[in-house]
C-alpha cells in the first residue's frame, strides 16, 4: 500500500476513535508494523504504547485517551469503569487525571502510564456498554467509583453528581450497591443512597458543592445518632 492510501485509510478507522488506532485494526485495514514504524519515523504519526497509534501529532482528546486505556489493558479484557465510565456517559463537574478500567481478577496485566487498572471478582450480566469505547453502565460504575475514590468526600460527590444528573436513580444504585459491595465504605455509601433517595425531588435545584454540604450535615448527624 502506498504512503497516501495508507494514510487515508488509516484516517478513516481512526475517526471512529478521536484519531487513534489499534495496531489490530490498522492490521485490517492491510497495514502492518512496517508501515506503521514508516509513517512514525516521518513524524506523521505517533506510537502511544504497544498497541496505540495516533495518526497526528496532536494531543490525544479524553475520547482517545479512553480507546488508548482500553487497548493498552487488553481488548475484550478491559472496560472503563468507575468515575472514567461516568464521565465517558457524560458527567460532568468531575475532574480525573487518571483512566479507570476495571479487569477480570484471572487476568494479569502490566502497567500501563496515566491508567489505573481495578481487579474485579466477575463482571455483572450486562455490565459493560460495548457501543463505541466499551465501558460499564453507569450505577456500577457509580458504586465502584465510591469505593474507589480518594475520600469520603470525594465518594459522596460522586454519588450526588450521578443521581443530580440523571445518569442513575437512587433505586438503581441502592440496587447495584447489594451486588457490588466493594471494600471501603459500604456504611458510607449506604447513607448516602438513603438520603439521595429521601431528597431525590429536589436534586436538580441545588448547587453540587451545597448539595455535598447538606449530604455531609445529614452524614454527620446520622453517625451521632448512631
Amino acid at each position: 500500500m502506498r504512503g497516501p492510501e495508507r494514510r487515508r485509510a488509516a484516517r478513516a478507522v481512526a475517526a471512529d476513535h478521536d484519531g487513534v488506532v489499534s495496531r489490530r485494526l490498522l492490521a485490517h485495514a492491510g497495514i502492518g508494523w512496517a508501515d506503521v514504524a514508516a509513517e512514525v519515523r516521518a513524524e506523521r504519526w505517533v506510537r502511544h504504547g504497544r498497541q496505540t497509534v495516533a495518526v497526528h501529532t496532536g494531543p490525544l482528546t479524553p475520547l482517545a485517551q479512553w480507546w488508548r486505556a482500553v487497548w493498552e489493558v487488553g481488548h475484550g479484557i478491559a472496560a472503563l469503569d468507575g468515575v472514567t465510565a461516568l464521565l465517558a456517559a457524560g458527567l460532568t463537574g468531575y475532574d480525573e487525571q487518571l483512566v479507570h478500567v476495571s479487569i477480570v481478577h484471572h487476568h494479569r496485566v502490566a502497567p500501563v502510564e496515566g491508567v489505573r487498572q481495578h481487579t474485579i471478582t466477575r463482571r455483572r450480566p450486562d455490565e459493560v456498554i460495548r457501543a463505541g469505547v466499551p465501558r460499564v453502565r453507569p450505577a456500577v460504575a457509580a458504586i465502584r467509583a465510591a469505593h474507589w475514590a480518594a475520600s469520603d468526600r470525594q465518594a459522596a460527590l460522586i454519588l450526588v453528581l450521578t443521581v443530580q444528573q440523571r445518569l442513575a436513580t437512587p433505586a438503581a444504585l441502592e440496587d447495584v450497591s447489594k451486588v457490588v459491595r466493594g471494600r471501603r465504605r459500604r456504611a458510607l455509601v449506604q447513607r448516602v443512597l438513603r438520603h439521595l433517595r429521601h431528597g431525590a425531588q429536589t436534586l436538580g435545584e441545588v448547587e453540587p458543592e451545597a448539595l455535598i454540604e447538606q449530604v455531609e450535615a445529614a452524614l454527620r448527624l446520622t453517625s451521632a445518632g448512631g
